[in-house]
């Protein structure tokens, strides 16, 4: 793996938002993943779910996650 490769965290919700997002992000061909850390505190579990793209795609990806955390889907630019 390259550090191009490498994946980069551009967002962080929950599981559905996540998915949403995962799907707007590879509709416009930027290759995501999911995934969703459990770690427990405090007596309850908690989750912490993200969504990944490769560092080369970062950039490309930024615009389209702002838009997402303003208006909840990909607006129609």
């Amino acid at each position: 793996m390259t550090l191009d490769d490498e994946p980069v965290a551009v967002y962080f919700g929950g599981d559905m938002e996540c998915i949403f997002l995962k799907s707007l992000l590879e509709g416009s061909d930027i290759p995501a993943q999911v995934e969703s850390f459990s770690f427990s505190g405090a007596g309850s579990g908690s989750r912490d779910v993200r969504v990944f793209v490769a560092r080369k795609d970062a950039e490309r990806a930024l615009p389209l996650v702002e838009d997402f955390k303003q208006h909840g889907t990909k607006s129609e630019s």
